[in-house]
């Protein structure tokens, strides 16, 4: 036998063989791809959840403020807003010379920042709905002058104790102010003049501006002229100029401060914007 014609034949033969099979391998078709069945979604998985309640947007500070604090009051704690802000700042930690502007944030279902109105309602500041006689009509002082809505700043500012000593701890007394727009068609000499007017009235329906301090006020009292920075301001010390009820206009806003210091601090920061 020839031995090596056995074998190389017997190699063809297997290479044919391995070739032949390969081939009905590849044109076998692929076995079809397994599929999960779909389950359908449960009732709760299709609920859309409900969005979150927008954020309150708070007044824009009509000046430089240091800071700013939000006091929460569910829809029926109106009349607690005063007693809340002679808590928080009556007196104050914060360093002095320090503006703080002050958002109420009521929280009833969909929080919302209370507006002009409301603040004057919470602070019981009657004497912006005293009525001033116009041309034709008599009317609020705020509906007749004042833009209302978010046009407003109130803030506390910071005042050294005037007795400071070791005991105080370093606090600082507070002093709450009010800062609002004109409208743009108000007559501010008109303005000036009306609440020239109301001021017999201003100090007895001033509310909580005075953040629980108690003021005595004698027939005699009445209100003074003064000018700083070229602004004519209008004020009355209880009984010195470190607690007082001042006000001006400054730059079409009216400006309500209750001491000199705060005053002066508040219009420096009105010309400087």
């Amino acid at each position: 036998f020839n031995w090596k014609k056995i074998i190389l034949v017997g190699v063809i033969l297997a290479v044919v063989f391995f070739s032949v099979g390969l081939w009905f391998v590849l044109r076998s078709p692929a076995p079809a791809p397994s599929v999960s069945p779909i389950v359908p979604a449960s009732p709760s998985a299709l609920i859309t959840p409900s969005p979150s309640p927008p954020t309150p947007t708070p007044p824009s500070a009509l000046f430089n403020m240091n800071k700013q604090v939000t006091i929460q009051l569910a829809a029926t704690e109106d009349n607690l807003a005063g007693q809340k802000l002679g808590q928080q700042f009556s007196q104050s930690s914060e360093p002095a010379g320090s503006f703080i502007q002050i958002i109420f944030q009521i929280t009833n279902g969909e929080e919302s920042c209370a507006g002009l109105n409301r603040v004057i309602s919470m602070l019981n500041l009657d004497f912006f709905n005293d009525p001033i006689s116009l041309a034709n009509a008599t009317s609020s002082y705020q509906d007749a002058y004042l833009q209302g809505s978010q046009s407003f700043s109130l803030f506390v500012y910071t005042q050294a104790l005037a007795s400071a000593s070791p005991f105080t701890g370093g606090q600082n007394e507070g002093r709450l102010g009010l800062i609002v727009k004109f409208k743009d068609s108000a007559d501010l000499a008109g303005a000036i003049k009306d609440l020239k007017n109301l001021e017999p009235s201003l100090l007895k329906s001033a509310g909580a501006l005075f953040l629980g301090k108690d003021i005595n006020l004698s027939a005699a009292d009445s209100f003074s002229d003064n000018i700083y920075q070229g602004i004519a301001i209008r004020y009355l010390n209880l009984p010195g100029p470190e607690l007082s009820f001042d006000y001006a206009i400054v730059e079409n806003t009216l400006l309500i401060a209750t001491s000199k210091e705060s005053m002066y601090a508040a219009i420096d920061r009105v010309l400087a914007k």
